[in-house]
């Protein structure tokens, strides 16, 4: 019986950036959207974007870098004001990660 090496999930290098992606031409028929931006993704990107976290448990800044798809603000996980301005900060501040990522996905909040 032949022994398959197992190979690395992850990509060790980034794609590089590409020219312009078709994701914020809302004119464009969604399914040719979706083709485009899950072609330019690599798969890195897919998984981080299946990826929910709760809010808590990670760096801010490991939101773009990993591509994180969402968060999750779970018990006892309101900001440290819980009013709607607060929430309305702190949410904002976790969107203006996500756009950093090379593909600029904005967040899921849970």
């Amino acid at each position: 019986m032949k022994h398959l090496r197992p190979r690395p999930l992850l990509p060790l290098r980034p794609r590089p950036n590409p020219p312009r992606p078709c994701l914020p031409e809302p004119a464009l028929p969604t399914a040719e959207r979706v083709e485009d931006l899950l072609g330019r993704m690599t798969l890195a990107e897919k998984f981080g974007q299946m990826t929910l976290v709760e809010k808590g448990s990670i760096d801010p800044a490991d939101i773009s870098t990993l591509g994180i798809g969402g968060l999750l603000s779970g018990g006892g996980g309101s900001p440290s004001q819980n009013t709607a301005e607060a929430w309305l900060e702190m949410v904002n501040e976790f969107q203006a990660e996500a756009m950093q990522s090379r593909l600029g996905i904005p967040l899921i909040m849970a």
